[in-house]
């Protein structure tokens, strides 16, 4: 005959988790107990990403901070720097108008002394060919712009209205050499030494320029 099994009581077991408590409130606390420390770990685990998260959270505030004070440095910086180039700029553009004023009164004075010089320099040399010079052995006369016209090249067309030729002036050292000039030569020595005037024939042309280069007998 089989045996019949007996009640079983919690009372035979030691094991407290099988064990019911004596009231709710107990087994409450007991199931407490046993999280308290998972949840304590995970409660501090918690509070570290927290305080990590305010200290990066504090290292960017300051570098931001940080970077708006350079940028506003910098800023100031450029500023000044701008202010600077300006004042240097005024400086020198009022030197330069210094230097304008300056060549301006020294082109004044070059349109009084330059004409002058010419003048000087071409009764010099007209004296020299007359008193001092023999007739194969001339100096050059400036035209009264003061050119030098010996190899020039110039307009060699008779009247301003004619085709225009350009010459080349032969060097007038010989009364020979004005002798020799051909028409065109001639004109544009003529309109060289008398730029005002009309262009006469050849023969008398070579007669003026024989005046103006100081040999006044040879233009007889």
């Amino acid at each position: 005959m089989p045996r019949i099994m007996e009640p079983v009581s919690f009372s035979d077991f030691d094991d407290e988790v099988l064990r019911p408590p004596p009231n709710a409130a107990e087994f409450l606390a007991a199931a407490d107990a046993r999280t308290a420390p998972a949840e304590a770990a995970r409660a501090g685990a918690g509070a570290g990403v927290v305080a990590e998260e305010v200290a990066d959270g504090r290292m960017a505030a300051r570098l931001r901070d940080y970077l708006t004070q350079f940028e506003e440095r910098l800023g100031k910086r450029f500023t000044h720097l701008e202010e600077l180039i300006d004042q240097r700029c005024t400086a020198i553009d009022q030197r330069l108008a210094g230097i304008d004023q300056r060549l301006a009164g020294t082109d004044q004075c070059l349109d009084v002394l330059v004409p002058l010089a010419a003048h000087s320099t071409i009764l010099m040399a007209k004296t020299e060919n007359q008193f001092h010079r023999d007739p194969d052995d001339l100096e050059e006369v400036p035209f009264p712009n003061g050119l030098l016209p010996w190899g020039k090249t110039v307009e060699g067309s008779a009247s301003q209205g004619s085709v225009r030729a350009e010459v080349e002036l032969p060097a007038l050292s010989s009364v020979g050499a004005v002798h020799a000039l051909d028409t065109p030569q001639t004109y544009g020595y003529f309109r060289g030494y008398y730029p005002n005037d009309s262009v006469p024939s050849v023969s008398s042309c070579k007669k003026l320029i024989l005046l103006a280069i100081g040999r006044p007998l040879d233009a007889q």
